[in-house]
């Protein structure tokens, strides 16, 4: 009878090992697609809480060479409407936000790391953190600091009829020192992210991103990446 439960406990160890292996894979060649793009787009949606704070925003990224990107955004925060985007040339960081009070606009030099960086952060921790992280910064913040375990496999499941396989791994330092469980949808064939679910193992934090209309190395209109005057 021991040997059978012995047995037993070595097939589920390899299984549960191999669910692990297959979500890391996942996760790394989901992570070495976005980050070595020299360019892509795509459309994102987010709903953020975390204890009374509020915020539902969706947008659109593009991202091209020579540390140009622009990421735009229209939704609401913390009751407030808001519209704008911020936008970097390659040298310098713009900002225009529309809010009910006026029109925000802010200017910084970029450091050359920007697009790298809102890769790394967008493979992380989505688009949500790379606002705060990248966005707003003439030098990104440290997402190595930002540490990712505990992957695992749970399940397979359609996303706006794709097929996705959902792995769940944790993430912990920076603003995260109690970590946070994170929920990826993978789609099956582009190996992109297409849902994102991040919750804070205290339970007061709820990041919910949707990611759509992928496209990679895309042509985009000269003026994309024109800074506001």
């Amino acid at each position: 009878m021991r040997w059978i439960v012995a047995v037993v406990g070595v097939l589920v160890f390899a299984q549960c090992t191999q669910a692990q292996d297959d979500a890391k894979k996942l996760y790394e060649a989901m992570e070495q697609k976005i980050t070595k793009a020299k360019a892509y787009t795509f459309e994102y949606t987010h709903d953020f809480q975390e204890d009374d704070d509020k915020m539902a925003y969706q947008g659109v990224v593009a991202v091209a060479t020579n540390n140009r990107l622009k990421v735009s955004m229209k939704g609401m925060t913390r009751g407030r409407a808001m519209t704008g985007f911020v936008v970097c040339d390659g040298k310098t960081l713009a900002e225009e936000m529309e809010l009910a009070e006026g029109t925000h606009r802010e200017k910084m030099p970029s450091d050359g790391t920007t697009t790298v960086a809102f890769a790394d952060w967008l493979v992380r921790a989505g688009v949500f953190e790379c606002f705060g992280n990248v966005l707003d910064r003439t030098k990104p913040r440290d997402v190595g600091k930002l540490k990712v375990s505990d992957f695992k496999t749970i399940g397979k499941e359609k996303v706006a009829n794709r097929a996705t396989t959902i792995i769940q791994l944790k993430i912990e330092g920076l603003d995260y020192p109690n970590g946070v469980t994170c929920k990826l949808w993978l789609d099956d064939q582009l190996n992109v992210p297409l849902k994102r679910l991040a919750e804070g193992v205290k339970g007061n934090f709820r990041l919910l991103e949707t990611y759509g209309q992928w496209n990679f190395d895309p042509k985009q209109p000269d003026n994309t990446f024109t800074l506001p005057k």
